[in-house]
């Protein structure tokens, strides 16, 4: 080599033997620039392609996460937290008359508070929050049962931490690698890690001190929330969540929210309806007729009011919707129904005018001839007129259509 023959004697020797060590090392280790033609391939190499099926499987090993327990912690008290980061098989929505037939006979308790009792009696409600309530216009059990969502947060089903999309609404289910507190300005800011088999997340609580006291490193936890994005990555702030190991009301599933006031809180609302649908559902009478049921394909009462809450699914949802939406418009035509048969019970004066007067006098001397439904609209109303009861008439028709006259002639003949 020319290079080493410019050099001094003394030193080829030395430049020899690193020349070999370098050829028999690593490029890495021999800080040797990656030759542009590999730079190219490395940036236009393809990601690796990722089943969404075998990171959700729980029959993969390796995706499992294992989380020891901590020194400073009782072996004892804290077992190893394993979390299989498994999608929920949902299985297949059973129709309705499937749900029907499989609805057993509610279980009432005959202790306790009616379906008709103030609702201070509820268990966690009491009198300061009754009065919260009663803005809301819930005075007992029965109003709570009927005091329905305005809207719903679909957190169904789990979505890994490394597929977040920011502004999403979603739920992940994780294990807590590390929670702090401190204050920052005027805030006291609670920050929790949260990583699952593809990645870890922070998650932010603002004023909840308490949490500290509530969250343990190592516990599986399901978060519900809004996907924010900070410094580049994903982070959630304030959002709902529950121990992986309990059963679900604000996460995993599909979350009720319901209207407030300034004194009543969500969390607090929900819980309560939660427990109040869980015991005093099964109070609810059923008034409509097997026959009914089976004719419209509805669910029972019972059924629609509890998925209507809390339903199992988007399809329980609907069915609940469907049942209590054909009470509410049965329910206006019975009224409609009761108060006309009380109206055809009642008497009233017979009011008639002769067929030639009203023919020759009247008909005869408008300055235009009425048009066959206007000749129609009279005589029913001459026949309503004359029955001796009541009568409860619509006369309805565009502008124009000689709706005025036809007032008129009722007003001449009473």
């Amino acid at each position: 080599d020319d290079r080493l023959q410019e050099r001094p004697r003394e030193n080829r020797s030395q430049d020899i033997q690193k020349a070999e060590n370098a050829e028999r090392s690593p490029r890495r280790e021999r800080n040797v620039p990656v030759r542009r033609e590999e730079q190219i391939e490395r940036k236009h190499r393809p990601e690796p392609v990722i089943n969404p099926e075998e990171i959700y499987s729980e029959n993969v090993p390796e995706r499992q996460v294992v989380v020891p327990v901590s020194a400073a912690q009782d072996v004892n008290s804290q077992p190893p937290v394993r979390i299989s980061h498994g999608r929920q098989q949902s299985p297949a929505v059973p129709s309705v008359s499937e749900l029907r037939r499989n609805f057993g006979s509610p279980q009432i308790n005959p202790k306790g508070p009616s379906i008709d009792s103030p609702v201070s009696e509820i268990p966690g409600i009491g009198y300061s929050n009754s009065k919260a309530l009663a803005r809301q216009d819930i005075f007992t059990v029965r109003d709570f049962l009927y005091y329905f969502p305005r809207r719903y947060d679909d957190y169904s089903s789990f979505k890994a931490i490394n597929r977040l999309v920011p502004d999403e609404s979603v739920t992940i289910i994780g294990v807590v690698r590390s929670i702090t507190t401190g204050q920052r300005g005027k805030y006291q800011v609670t920050e929790a890690v949260i990583s699952d088999n593809t990645g870890t997340i922070r998650v932010t609580w603002f004023n909840r001190p308490w949490l500290m006291h509530q969250i343990r490193i190592g516990m599986g936890i399901v978060l519900s929330g809004k996907i924010d994005v900070f410094l580049g990555r994903p982070v959630m702030s304030n959002p709902d969540w529950e121990s992986a190991d309990q059963e679900n009301i604000t996460t995993n599933r599909i979350v009720p929210i319901y209207a407030l006031n300034q004194n009543l809180k969500q969390n607090f609302l929900r819980r309560m309806v939660y427990n109040t649908v869980r015991h005093w559902t099964g109070q609810l009478p059923e008034f409509l007729p097997e026959s009914v049921l089976e004719s419209a394909d509805l669910l029972p009462l019972q059924l629609a009011i509890s998925n209507i809450h809390f339903p199992d699914s988007a399809v329980h949802l609907r069915y609940a919707r469907e049942r209590l939406a054909f009470d509410e418009i049965f329910l206006m035509q019975l009224c409609v129904l009761s108060q006309k048969q009380e109206w055809t019970g009642l008497s009233a004066a017979v009011l008639s005018a002769d067929d030639e007067q009203f023919e020759e006098r009247w008909i005869k001397n408008l300055p235009f001839e009425l048009t066959g439904a206007q000749k129609n609209a009279l005589a029913d109303i001459r026949k309503d007129m004359a029955s001796g009861h009541p009568m409860n008439r619509l006369v309805q028709g565009d502008v124009g259509s000689g709706k005025t006259i036809v007032a008129s002639l009722a007003a001449l003949i009473a």
